[in-house]
Protein backbone atom coordinates (compact mmCIF):
# COMPACT_ATOMS: atom_id res chain seq x y z
CA UNK A 1 0.00 0.00 0.00
CA UNK A 2 1.53 3.33 -1.25
CA UNK A 3 1.91 6.34 1.61
CA UNK A 4 -1.23 8.24 -0.57
CA UNK A 5 -3.34 5.24 -0.57
CA UNK A 6 -2.42 4.33 3.02
CA UNK A 7 -3.49 8.09 3.81
CA UNK A 8 -7.06 7.80 1.83
CA UNK A 9 -8.04 4.39 3.33
CA UNK A 10 -7.11 5.76 6.79
CA UNK A 11 -9.04 8.88 6.16
CA UNK A 12 -12.07 6.77 5.09
CA UNK A 13 -12.05 4.65 8.37
CA UNK A 14 -11.99 7.82 10.17
CA UNK A 15 -14.67 8.99 8.77
CA UNK A 16 -16.50 5.74 8.74
CA UNK A 17 -15.62 5.66 12.31
CA UNK A 18 -17.30 9.18 13.28
CA UNK A 19 -20.34 8.39 11.39
CA UNK A 20 -20.70 5.01 13.83
CA UNK A 21 -20.45 7.23 17.13
CA UNK A 22 -23.07 9.82 15.77
CA UNK A 23 -24.81 6.34 15.84
CA UNK A 24 -23.84 5.26 19.40
CA UNK A 25 -22.20 2.37 17.89
CA UNK A 26 -19.08 2.25 19.81
CA UNK A 27 -17.51 -1.39 18.77
CA UNK A 28 -18.20 -0.22 15.21
CA UNK A 29 -16.47 2.95 15.70
CA UNK A 30 -13.80 1.25 17.70
CA UNK A 31 -13.33 -1.27 15.03
CA UNK A 32 -12.82 1.23 12.31
CA UNK A 33 -10.07 3.66 14.57
CA UNK A 34 -8.72 1.04 15.53
CA UNK A 35 -8.27 -0.26 11.78
CA UNK A 36 -7.33 3.25 11.01
CA UNK A 37 -4.63 3.53 13.94
CA UNK A 38 -3.25 0.48 12.21
CA UNK A 39 -3.04 2.42 8.41
CA UNK A 40 -0.85 5.02 10.16
CA UNK A 41 1.39 2.92 12.07
CA UNK A 42 2.10 0.79 8.65
CA UNK A 43 2.49 3.93 6.86
CA UNK A 44 4.71 5.89 9.88
CA UNK A 45 1.97 8.40 9.95
CA UNK A 46 2.75 8.53 13.67
CA UNK A 47 0.41 12.10 14.18
CA UNK A 48 -1.94 9.76 12.47
CA UNK A 49 -1.73 7.04 14.58
CA UNK A 50 -2.02 9.41 17.48
CA UNK A 51 -5.19 11.06 16.42
CA UNK A 52 -6.92 7.31 16.19
CA UNK A 53 -5.43 6.47 20.23
CA UNK A 54 -6.69 9.59 21.45
CA UNK A 55 -10.47 8.50 20.00
CA UNK A 56 -9.91 5.27 21.08
CA UNK A 57 -9.20 5.60 24.66
CA UNK A 58 -11.77 8.52 24.56
CA UNK A 59 -14.45 5.77 23.69
CA UNK A 60 -12.80 3.41 25.94
CA UNK A 61 -13.64 5.68 28.87
CA UNK A 62 -16.94 6.79 27.34
CA UNK A 63 -18.05 2.96 27.61
CA UNK A 64 -16.79 2.96 31.29
CA UNK A 65 -13.58 0.73 30.30
CA UNK A 66 -11.51 1.91 32.49
CA UNK A 67 -8.34 -0.66 32.26
CA UNK A 68 -8.73 -0.73 28.42
CA UNK A 69 -8.42 3.55 28.47
CA UNK A 70 -5.66 3.96 30.50
CA UNK A 71 -3.73 0.97 28.28
CA UNK A 72 -4.49 2.97 25.28
CA UNK A 73 -3.31 5.99 26.87
CA UNK A 74 0.04 3.99 27.92
CA UNK A 75 0.93 3.08 24.44
CA UNK A 76 -0.43 6.56 23.52
CA UNK A 77 2.41 7.93 25.80
CA UNK A 78 5.41 5.64 24.29
CA UNK A 79 4.30 6.95 21.28
CA UNK A 80 4.38 10.79 22.05
CA UNK A 81 7.93 9.95 23.68
CA UNK A 82 9.57 8.74 20.75
CA UNK A 83 8.08 11.33 18.65
CA UNK A 84 9.36 13.99 21.49
CA UNK A 85 6.30 16.34 22.12
CA UNK A 86 6.42 16.85 25.82
CA UNK A 87 3.14 18.76 25.61
CA UNK A 88 1.13 15.85 24.37
CA UNK A 89 3.23 13.79 27.22
CA UNK A 90 1.94 15.93 29.88
CA UNK A 91 -2.02 15.66 28.45
CA UNK A 92 -1.41 11.84 28.40
CA UNK A 93 -0.16 11.62 31.68
CA UNK A 94 -2.75 13.81 32.94
CA UNK A 95 -5.72 11.68 31.21
CA UNK A 96 -4.00 8.80 32.86
CA UNK A 97 -4.11 10.15 36.37
CA UNK A 98 -7.89 10.82 35.67
CA UNK A 99 -8.63 7.40 35.10
CA UNK A 100 -6.49 6.05 38.10
CA UNK A 101 -8.56 8.57 40.00
CA UNK A 102 -11.82 6.91 38.65
CA UNK A 103 -10.70 3.74 39.64
CA UNK A 104 -9.97 4.94 43.15
CA UNK A 105 -6.30 3.97 42.50
CA UNK A 106 -5.11 7.28 44.20
CA UNK A 107 -1.20 6.80 44.54
CA UNK A 108 -1.14 5.61 41.02
CA UNK A 109 -2.98 9.12 39.94
CA UNK A 110 -0.66 10.83 42.07
CA UNK A 111 2.11 9.71 40.76
CA UNK A 112 1.18 10.41 36.99
CA UNK A 113 0.25 13.70 37.60
CA UNK A 114 3.58 14.66 39.40
CA UNK A 115 5.15 12.94 36.27
CA UNK A 116 3.36 15.44 34.16
CA UNK A 117 4.11 18.47 36.50
CA UNK A 118 7.81 17.53 36.14
CA UNK A 119 7.67 17.70 32.34
CA UNK A 120 5.02 21.27 32.73
CA UNK A 121 7.59 22.50 34.84
CA UNK A 122 10.46 21.77 32.49
CA UNK A 123 8.60 23.58 29.53
CA UNK A 124 7.96 26.12 31.55
CA UNK A 125 4.18 26.19 31.12
CA UNK A 126 2.88 27.94 33.82
CA UNK A 127 -0.81 26.47 32.83
CA UNK A 128 0.08 22.73 32.22
CA UNK A 129 1.62 23.76 35.82
CA UNK A 130 -1.27 25.43 37.68
CA UNK A 131 -3.54 22.36 36.32
CA UNK A 132 -1.48 19.41 37.62
CA UNK A 133 -0.97 21.34 40.99
CA UNK A 134 -4.75 21.46 41.00
CA UNK A 135 -4.84 17.70 39.79
CA UNK A 136 -2.96 16.75 42.95
CA UNK A 137 -4.77 19.18 45.27
CA UNK A 138 -8.03 17.02 44.01
CA UNK A 139 -6.30 13.31 44.30
CA UNK A 140 -4.94 14.55 48.02
CA UNK A 141 -8.94 15.74 48.89
CA UNK A 142 -10.11 12.31 47.64
CA UNK A 143 -7.76 10.62 50.13
CA UNK A 144 -8.97 13.30 52.94
CA UNK A 145 -5.89 14.82 53.36
CA UNK A 146 -7.29 18.35 53.08
CA UNK A 147 -3.86 19.84 54.32
CA UNK A 148 -1.79 18.74 51.60
CA UNK A 149 -5.13 19.59 49.20
CA UNK A 150 -5.11 23.02 50.25
CA UNK A 151 -1.32 23.29 49.79
CA UNK A 152 -1.53 21.99 46.40
CA UNK A 153 -4.42 24.47 45.44
CA UNK A 154 -2.62 27.47 46.71
CA UNK A 155 -0.01 26.68 44.63
CA UNK A 156 -2.21 26.24 41.18
CA UNK A 157 -4.08 29.34 42.28
CA UNK A 158 -1.51 32.49 41.84
CA UNK A 159 -0.01 30.60 38.39
CA UNK A 160 -3.91 31.17 37.08
CA UNK A 161 -4.07 34.33 38.42
CA UNK A 162 -0.71 35.33 36.87
CA UNK A 163 -2.09 33.88 33.60
CA UNK A 164 -5.36 35.72 34.14
CA UNK A 165 -7.39 32.61 33.45
CA UNK A 166 -10.25 33.32 35.55
CA UNK A 167 -11.86 30.18 34.97
CA UNK A 168 -8.84 28.23 36.19
CA UNK A 169 -8.83 31.06 39.08
CA UNK A 170 -12.36 30.67 40.11
CA UNK A 171 -12.08 26.51 40.11
CA UNK A 172 -9.41 26.86 42.48
CA UNK A 173 -11.43 29.40 44.77
CA UNK A 174 -14.01 26.67 45.04
CA UNK A 175 -11.62 23.98 45.15
CA UNK A 176 -9.97 25.58 48.92
CA UNK A 177 -13.64 26.72 49.75
CA UNK A 178 -14.51 22.86 49.84
CA UNK A 179 -11.86 21.94 51.93
CA UNK A 180 -12.30 24.90 54.37
CA UNK A 181 -16.03 23.24 54.32
CA UNK A 182 -14.46 20.02 55.04
CA UNK A 183 -12.81 21.36 57.96
CA UNK A 184 -16.27 23.10 59.06
CA UNK A 185 -14.19 26.64 58.61
CA UNK A 186 -17.31 28.26 57.06
CA UNK A 187 -16.46 31.80 57.20
CA UNK A 188 -13.50 30.76 55.71
CA UNK A 189 -15.13 28.74 52.85
CA UNK A 190 -17.82 31.36 52.29
CA UNK A 191 -15.23 33.76 51.52
CA UNK A 192 -13.77 31.76 49.15
CA UNK A 193 -16.67 31.41 47.52
CA UNK A 194 -17.76 34.30 47.18
CA UNK A 195 -14.36 35.57 45.09
CA UNK A 196 -15.19 32.65 42.78
CA UNK A 197 -18.74 32.75 41.56
CA UNK A 198 -18.57 36.89 40.05
CA UNK A 199 -15.65 35.00 38.14
CA UNK A 200 -18.16 32.40 36.79
CA UNK A 201 -20.28 34.92 35.81
CA UNK A 202 -18.15 37.26 34.19
CA UNK A 203 -17.27 33.67 31.45
CA UNK A 204 -21.25 32.78 31.78
CA UNK A 205 -19.84 29.18 33.19
CA UNK A 206 -23.77 29.17 34.32
CA UNK A 207 -23.66 25.85 35.97
CA UNK A 208 -20.87 26.58 37.82
CA UNK A 209 -22.13 29.76 38.73
CA UNK A 210 -25.81 27.97 40.01
CA UNK A 211 -23.69 25.69 41.60
CA UNK A 212 -21.39 27.90 43.72
CA UNK A 213 -24.47 30.35 44.42
CA UNK A 214 -25.92 27.43 46.41
CA UNK A 215 -23.21 26.82 48.31
CA UNK A 216 -23.13 30.16 49.52
CA UNK A 217 -26.91 30.29 50.31
CA UNK A 218 -26.44 26.87 52.01
CA UNK A 219 -23.40 28.28 53.60
CA UNK A 220 -25.12 31.40 55.30
CA UNK A 221 -28.04 29.84 56.12
CA UNK A 222 -26.27 27.44 58.31
CA UNK A 223 -23.76 29.91 59.76
CA UNK A 224 -27.17 32.34 60.35
CA UNK A 225 -28.94 29.39 61.93
CA UNK A 226 -26.23 28.86 64.81
CA UNK A 227 -25.46 32.81 65.19
CA UNK A 228 -22.15 32.19 63.87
Amino acid sequence: MSSHNGKDRAAELTAKGHDQLKAGDYEGALQLFSEAAEVYAHSSNHHGQVSQLQIIAEIYRLTNRIDQAIATYTNLLELVETMGDEEAQVRCLSNIGFLQVMNKRYDQALDFFQKALGIAERLGNKQYMAQQWGNIGSVYRDMEESGKALENYNKALPLYEELSHKEGIADQCTNIAYIHVMEKRFQEALHWYRKALPLYKEIESREKAQFTEQNIENLEASLEKSGG
